[in-house]
């Protein structure tokens, strides 16, 4: 799981992520506004982890499941281009 928040993951999201052995990579990002801002360092990091052979299986998400996410998936598309 790839959490894209402008916080913390909740504890509740911790607590199951352990319990169902689901690794977890937290990200804080500033929510949407008028613009998606992210770096470029970090949409590098997470696009290695997007695409690293052992990563299986990867649930990507954001606070609204729209823009963040949606930037991150438009990225990686052009490097499988």
């Amino acid at each position: 799981v790839i959490s894209l928040l402008p916080e913390p993951p909740s504890a509740d999201l911790v607590r199951w992520c352990e319990e169902e052995g689901i690794a977890l990579h937290a990200e804080v990002v500033a929510p949407f506004r008028e613009e998606v801002v992210l770096s470029h360092e970090k949409v590098n990091a997470l696009l290695s982890r997007l695409v690293a052979l052992d990563a299986g299986p990867v649930y990507l998400h954001c606070l609204d499941g729209v823009c963040v996410t949606g930037t991150v998936v438009l990225c990686l598309r052009k490097l499988q281009r």
